[in-house]
């Protein structure tokens, strides 16, 4: 939580991202993040680490479960339906439709390296962690204190770089390739 409130300092003190200038510092907005944050955290952890790694750890071995697990979850969470109304109404086709423009990402190799590089290397040390303490409760906080400081920095800043889209993920701190370097100085610490 710590580094990752410092990667955010940096951002802003670069420039690269600034406060909307109508944040919402309620504290109904706060609990929601945190009881997102909490409960979001506690049920993928409880899925990806616990339960499919688990079951894929017994079934093909630690090596194979670690890149199947790192694999599905950076899939499941870096392929996103697009934002918006679709205002052309539901048919047959619209399921394709959104497929297609939330597939889209996948065709661009920066986008593809700045978000689902970063996704990967969450997955991968959050199963180092279950493997290190042989349960996923450090998993749990490392994942619930990353949600936190998305959603607050999705709720209360916007970007305001001219970065590329791979470099800083256009202010999503889950994307763009700068991100590692916070990922990498936490694992450093959590070694």
């Amino acid at each position: 939580l710590l580094i990752f409130s410092g990667y955010v300092a940096c951002v802003f003190a670069l420039g690269w991202q600034r406060l909307k200038p109508a944040p919402d510092w309620g504290i109904d907005k706060i609990a929601l993040i945190l009881g997102t944050a909490l409960s979001v955290a506690v049920m993928e952890e409880i899925f990806f680490r616990g339960y499919f790694y688990g079951l894929c750890r017994g079934q093909l071995g630690r090596l194979r479960a670690v890149w199947i697990n790192v694999l599905f979850f950076a899939a499941v969470h870096y392929i996103r339906p697009p934002q918006g109304n679709f205002s052309d109404g539901v048919n047959w086709s619209s399921g394709f439709r959104i497929l297609n423009l939330a597939l889209r990402s996948f065709a661009h190799p920066g986008e593809l390296a700045g978000g689902f590089l970063v996704l990967m290397l969450v997955a991968w040390m959050l199963c180092w962690t279950v493997e290190r303490t042989k349960n996923v409760y450090l998993a749990m906080g490392l994942h619930a204190g990353w949600i936190m400081i998305l959603k607050f920095n999705f709720a209360w800043t916007q970007y305001a770089a001219s970065l590329p889209l791979w470099m800083l993920g256009g202010g999503d701190l889950s994307q763009g390739t700068l991100t590692l370097v916070p990922l990498a100085l936490e694992f450093a610490v959590l070694r």
